[in-house]
């Protein structure tokens, strides 16, 4: 109801979203002042979509999979680049 996102466990490519890469085994908040309206985890990276329409990213990103045009770990909410219209 908050709209924030909690999160635990491994977290060793910062995909709790809470600014660390700490192990985790009771939720912790998403460092973002972002309010969320949907989530969705994957193995060592996190997205969601913001109340406001924009989507965010955390995690491991050697593929590019936080989709913010790089290839850094984000332990933090990045917003996703816009891509090519059409």
């Amino acid at each position: 109801n908050s709209g924030q996102v909690l999160c635990w466990g491994r977290n060793n490519r910062g995909q709790l979203g809470d600014g660390s890469t700490e192990r985790r085994t009771r939720p912790v908040q998403d460092t973002g002042s972002v309010t969320f309206r949907s989530v969705s985890g994957g193995a060592e990276h996190t997205c969601a979509l913001a109340s406001d329409g924009r989507t965010f990213c955390w995690g491991a990103n050697q593929n590019g999979q936080l989709g913010d045009g790089s290839k850094q770990v984000r332990p933090s909410p990045v917003p996703v680049a816009a891509g090519p219209a059409g």
